[in-house]
């Protein structure tokens, strides 16, 4: 994302996001209000220990590299034996795989320059994800204050769209990292220290007039006739009349964010004004699920919860029954849960199953390849039939029927020739 459109975002769009996130950031913002970057430029290739062409060479060599699937980040993923990879594909995992899928840092939509990559390039690394065969599991690793609106029900919702099992596991979800995370199947605390909520939404606005001014430039802003409320309400604002922006921008968002929250999660209403609650209390009110023990590998987690809470809680999550089925939601919630505990607890065995499913279904395409080889050699075979029965080889034939004819037209036989005949071939065998 370009140096101007980062200042866009950071001074007049509405954002979803932490206090102490938005101060945090205000040093970068300062910088790049004052033309600086974000890093020392020279000091970021020092550190890579090549020189700025070497790594444009590097970036120019994966931008052309088929196998990197449209992202110019590494995908991460964990193998059914536990060992984390950095790929290029997720075909390059074996089959019963888990796809880990970073959201860290000041989310924006779109990838940023030399920095974090955006909510876009998330939500088609989930795409991808959930699209390959080796993967059974999308983990998101979660460790934000927030961003951009944005961008971010765009994610949450290929998130929920997703048939394939999903977890949060977050040190940090706050505010648009929590819409993100509360999509997930389920969320999981890394620590008792994990903070969670900020459920609102907040604007900065910077009137950077003044400054202006004082370097001598005049401001004279214009609308058309027809347009006497365009941009009233950030006029207003600017003012210190903060009603009409609340009214029209704010509150309609944190709306549609608080409603997304509650179809997710369905957390108690007192965590939907904006505070930030620590793991344990998150869990007690609804936010969290649980908490992963200490040494907890990502994988035993996600092993651990998939056995747990296969079963759907009718606190956390009737809302999908009841989108599905109405007021029969609490009879589809039971089957289902009697249906769950009915899965094997060993997870391997599952592993195993789908991993002989792709194996045969593999198969079977190659045989499906064959038998079409085979066809279009038997309709090459027609073809040349059909061609070589048109050839005039059938008026040849036709000719040497006449002949034929001729021939027994001219041996035909009387019977008085035929008895005679007869009569002389016995007489000679006498």
């Amino acid at each position: 994302m370009s140096k101007h459109l980062l200042i866009a975002a950071a001074t007049a769009e509405p954002w979803l996001i932490s206090g102490w996130g938005a101060i945090g950031y205000l040093p970068s913002v300062a910088r790049l209000l004052k033309g600086e970057n974000f890093y020392d430029e020279d000091q970021v290739f020092t550190s890579f220990r090549k020189s700025k062409e070497e790594i444009f060479q590097v970036v120019t060599r994966h931008n052309e590299d088929q196998e990197w699937e449209e992202f110019n980040y590494y995908l991460h993923g964990i193998t059914p034996s536990g060992k984390r990879v950095k790929i290029h594909s997720y075909s390059q995992l074996p089959s019963g795989s888990t796809a880990v899928i970073p959201v860290k840092g000041a989310l924006m939509a779109s990838d940023q320059y030399c920095g974090p990559m955006g909510m876009e390039t998330m939500g088609r690394m989930v795409t991808s994800a959930e699209n390959s065969t080796r993967i059974n599991h999308i983990v998101l690793e979660v460790d934000s204050p927030g961003g951009q609106v944005k961008g971010t029900q765009q994610l949450a919702n290929i998130i929920n769209g997703c048939e394939t099992d999903t977890t949060a596991i977050c040190t940090m979800a706050c505010s648009a990292a929590y819409w993100i995370a509360s999509s997930c199947d389920s969320i999981i605390a890394t620590a008792e220290t994990a903070k969670f909520g900020s459920i609102g939404v907040m604007i900065e606005l910077v009137n950077t007039q003044a400054f202006f001014e004082k370097e001598g430039i005049e401001f004279h802003t214009i609308m058309a006739s027809q347009s006497t409320d365009k941009n009233r309400e950030f006029l207003e604002a600017f003012n210190g009349e903060y009603e009409l922006i609340r009214e029209r921008t704010l509150d309609p968002i944190c709306d549609i964010f608080i409603e997304n929250v509650r179809q997710n999660k369905n957390p108690d209403d007192s965590t939907l004004t904006g505070f930030v609650y620590l793991a344990k209390e998150a869990i007690s009110l609804g936010l969290v699920d649980s908490t992963m023990s200490e040494g907890d590998s990502v994988i035993q987690v996600i092993s651990q919860n998939t056995n747990q809470d296969f079963t759907m809680s009718k606190t956390g999550n009737l809302n999908i029954w009841q989108r599905m089925f109405g007021k029969n939601a609490d009879k589809a919630a039971d089957l289902f849960n009697e249906g769950a505990q009915e899965q094997p607890a060993d997870n391997q065995e599952l592993i195993d199953a789908r991993a002989e499913n792709d194996r045969l279904t593999q198969e079977l395409a190659a045989r499906d390849s064959q038998i079409n080889d085979l066809n279009a050699t038997i309709t090459e075979q027609n073809a040349t039939i059909a061609r070589l029965e048109a050839l005039p080889a059938a008026d040849h034939t036709s000719t040497v029927s006449e002949k034929k004819v001729e021939e027994m037209a001219g041996t035909e036989r009387t019977p008085d020739q035929t008895a005679k005949e007869l009569d002389d071939k016995f007489a000679a065998s006498v």
